[in-house]
Formats: structure tokens, C-alpha cells, sequence
């Protein structure tokens, strides 16, 4: 055990150890997946993202048109630059040519699920919409070289799971929390210099792990 003081808070983000008790103490019979609340942008912006990885000069063009922008740091969309994709998805399939299709037909899956599920009451057809997303993406990744992200991944085999243990949409799902909580986590990488650009760099995991030790320290 060590004890905290003023001399050595400081190495505090060293260890597994924390400063603070648990704001909040959870039941060891709790389901991990009620836990926290699903983040609204785990349906949205990660997926939207990550579906239209890779399709070239022809999105950029598609982009450009509808003037769509990208962030800065890492080159993705963000919330109301991907809805505007989802919102001109017959567009997009006449910019891209017939092999790359497939893409706007996952995003069009997609897009139909989050209107079944981004709500207080479930869609009765919302189990429809999730096994019609599942089938469109497996069709994307039989014809592509694209991979299972860690957001698709709960899509496709936990997001059922939720509902039915809680048998309610995620329109109560306040995302202000989460939000805040990124931004405070950017600043922590980059005031500590914990930004890797390389993602697939060993230093990236020095770098990922010495981050969670530090937040864990000071925050948990």
C-alpha cells in the first residue's frame, strides 16, 4: 500500500494505485454492460468512419461537393459532418464506382438501425435493422479488405444484449458526460506528451499504458 502525501504525489501516476475513492461504488452483481451508457457517436461516428475508410479520391470528391470537412488531427469526421454522409448516401453511390457500392449499402443499414434504436422507445422492428446491418457489413468485408473495429464490433454482438437487458432505446443517453471526459483526456496527451501518431509503433502501447496509469492515479 502507499500512502499518499505531498512529497510523492507526484510519482503517484507510476503505480496501480489511485489518490481518490470511487466517486461512485457499483455492486459486484452489476452487468459490466450497464455500466457506463452507450455513447450515441459508438453507433455514429466511429462506424461512419471506419465503413468509408479507404474508398480514395472518389469520397474526397464526394466530400468536397457536399462540403463535408474533416478534423484536423486525425483526419476523421465528426458528429454532424458524418450525419451529413448518411443524409446524401445517393450521392455518394453515383461518385463511387460499382465494386465500392457495397459501402453505401452498409451506410444505408446503418443509418436505418440508428433510426430503430437512437430513441427513448425501441423500434418493434429494431432486431430487424440490427441482423440487416450485420448481414450488409459481412457482405462489405467478403468484398473488401475492411476490418471488425472495436465499435462494430459491439454493434454486432453487444448491442443486442443492452436491450434486452434494459429493453430501452439510447434517446435518454446524454453523451455530454463522455464528451467532457475526451476532452480532458486530449489534454492530458498532449500536456504529457502521451500522443503517438504511429499507432502501430511499440511506444504507442508504452505510451497508451503510461496514460491509463496516469488518469487512473488521479481520477478513478
Amino acid at each position: 500500500m502507499i500512502y499518499v502525501t505531498n512529497e510523492n504525489i507526484k510519482y503517484l501516476k507510476n503505480y496501480n494505485s489511485a489518490k481518490n475513492q470511487p466517486i461512485m461504488a457499483r455492486s459486484h452483481k452489476l452487468v459490466l454492460l450497464q455500466a457506463p451508457p452507450t455513447p450515441l457517436h459508438d453507433l455514429h461516428i466511429g462506424p461512419v468512419n471506419h465503413i468509408l475508410e479507404n474508398l480514395g479520391d472518389d469520397l474526397e470528391h464526394f466530400l468536397a461537393k457536399q462540403g463535408i470537412t474533416r478534423e484536423k488531427f486525425f483526419h476523421k469526421l465528426e458528429g454532424n459532418e458524418a450525419s451529413k454522409v448518411l443524409n446524401n448516401l445517393d450521392e455518394l453511390k453515383i461518385m463511387l464506382p460499382d465494386n465500392e457500392h457495397q459501402h453505401v449499402i452498409c451506410l444505408k443499414a446503418l443509418r436505418e438501425l440508428q433510426t430503430a434504436v437512437c430513441r427513448s422507445n425501441l423500434a418493434p422492428d429494431y432486431k430487424d435493422k440490427l441482423d440487416n446491418f450485420e448481414k450488409e457489413f459481412n457482405s462489405l468485408r467478403e468484398q473488401s479488405d475492411i476490418s471488425i473495429s472495436l465499435k462494430i464490433h459491439y454493434i454486432l454482438d453487444h448491442l443486442s444484449d443492452l436491450f434486452e437487458l434494459t429493453g430501452e432505446g439510447l434517446g435518454g443517453v446524454d453523451d455530454h458526460v463522455i464528451e467532457c471526459m475526451h476532452q480532458y483526456l486530449n489534454k492530458r496527451m498532449q500536456n504529457s506528451k502521451y500522443f503517438v501518431k504511429d499507432l502501430s509503433s511499440e511506444l504507442h502501447g508504452q505510451k497508451k499504458l503510461k496514460l491509463l496509469l496516469h488518469l487512473n492515479g488521479y481520477n478513478v
